[in-house]
């Protein structure tokens, strides 16, 4: 079995937290144990609703980092290379891209499994609003 992890957006401070530093998730409390370094302490408990949680996809991109919702990837499905956004939707990790179809320029929205993609390489962040 894959192990189960969790990266953590804390919106406040626009800072995204590593594994390693969530300590615990209380879903009967909606709280998070984390370790940051804020108002000089280094470990919190904060509201689940001040974090966009994301998971881990269980498999890493071709450079070796680990693949989380909310990345941005580059891909090769059916010879065609898409760049796309990582999701988690009815319990599957999906890629999703628009391409442009069509004599008159119409997009399209499509998605695959990602574990059927080949060559992933993560490019960015949606939530970071960085590129790598």
């Amino acid at each position: 079995m894959k192990e189960m992890k969790i990266r953590a957006f804390y919106k406040p401070l626009k800072l995204m937290l590593r594994p390693d530093q969530i300590e615990s998730i209380n879903f009967d409390t909606k709280v998070l144990g984390v370790y940051m370094e804020m108002d000089g302490r280094g470990y919190h408990r904060l509201r689940m609703s001040d974090f966009e949680i994301m998971w881990y996809a269980g498999l890493s991109d071709c450079n070796g980092k680990e693949i989380y919702e909310r990345h941005e990837v580059k891909f090769r499905k059916y010879r065609n290379e898409n760049t796309g956004v990582v999701c988690f939707e009815k319990g599957c990790f999906i890629v999703k891209w628009e391409s442009v179809v069509g004599a008159y320029g119409e997009k399209a929205t499509h998605s695959e499994y990602l574990k059927n993609c080949e060559n992933i390489e993560i490019i960015g962040d949606l939530l970071e609003g960085e590129k790598i």
